[in-house]
């Protein structure tokens, strides 16, 4: 029996197969050669502590055949965003987990926002597939224009099965490279990585005026744009948070001030009586509140594939 995953990834093999757009490509190299100014796209800072295994993760691990006794994961904050990202990689991946951290930061904020999670696998060379718009497995070694491609399905939501998307395509005399001309999802996210080029470092090495309909979907759409534009991430557009890392360490515990102690009694003083022993009634709250100190300190720990 396929599991779900498989049929999810079928399904978008034939829906691939099944659309051929049959333009010319602007870049038929592909992307990563002449858009080799994505290397040097703004990282924000980020740091990331060790992280338990997401359920997602252990679901696409297990059926991409990873170990999972060797799954590590990482929750990562990006200094342009509040909220967390959990990293996933199978014991033998091909990108280490300070990769995966590094180029993961490299997808603009807002296009990042729409992504819920991602795991690196091993693999020769590199492919990608991103499942339900929400989560991303990477297989080999895969480059920051990998990295943009995937998390463009996300922020596709729909608007590459258009009608307004096909009739763009139809009035096009190219896509942006071969891939894209395998499907409608594929050339908008390919579409999209030109886009993002041009928000961040200005024209593209080619006149794109054979894709021109396509870009200028883009260009005007409200949405795409506060996702390319936004400094901050889109709290509302993430699918999904990773919220029960049980690695997450405890927060340091505030320091008990000393008591200063008790002044000697002046001649004209009686002394103190000495502290009588506490009741049974008083030990046995005592027990009960270090009970539920000790309980509450638990808590407290808690916190289709793209060739490239």
């Amino acid at each position: 029996m396929l599991s779900r995953i498989a049929l999810v990834a079928l399904s978008s093999i034939t829906f691939v197969l099944a659309d051929d757009l049959g333009k010319g490509p602007l870049f038929s190299e592909g992307l990563h050669d002449p858009l080799i100014a994505f290397e040097d796209i703004h990282r924000p800072q980020s740091n990331g502590i060790p992280s338990s295994i997401p359920s997602k993760c252990l679901e696409h691990a297990q059926d991409q055949g990873c170990d999972v006794n060797a799954l590590e994961a990482r929750e990562v904050t990006y200094d342009d965003c509040g909220q967390t990202w959990t990293l996933c990689r199978c014991g033998d991946a091909n990108m280490s987990l300070d990769q995966m951290q590094d180029r993961f930061g490299t997808i603009p904020v807002g296009i990042r926002s729409y992504v819920g999670a991602a795991l690196a696998t091993q693999a020769d060379g590199c492919s990608a597939a991103n499942y339900n718009g929400e989560f991303i497995r990477f297989h080999g070694d895969c480059g920051v224009t990998v990295f943009l491609h995937e998390a463009g399905h996300s922020v596709d939501k729909g608007m590459s099965g258009s009608d307004e998307w096909h009739n763009a395509v139809s009035a096009s005399s190219c896509v942006p490279d071969g891939y894209a001309n395998v499907a409608y999802p594929e050339d908008w996210t390919q579409m999209n990585v030109l886009y993002t080029y041009t928000k961040q470092f200005g024209p593209l090495p080619k006149d794109p005026a054979c894709l021109q309909p396509q870009m200028d979907l883009l260009i005007n759409d409200a949405r795409i744009n506060e996702a390319q534009d936004t400094k901050t991430c889109l709290a509302d557009k993430r699918p999904f948070t990773v919220e029960d890392n049980t690695m997450r360490p405890a927060p340091e515990p505030t320091p008990t001030p000393t008591p200063e102690p008790a002044p000697e009694p002046t001649p004209t003083e009686a002394p103190a009586p000495p502290p009588t022993e506490p009741s049974k009634c008083n030990s046995a709250k005592f027990r009960r509140l270090r009970r539920a100190v000790k309980a509450a300190a638990k808590w407290a720990y808690v916190s289709i594939p793209y060739p490239g």
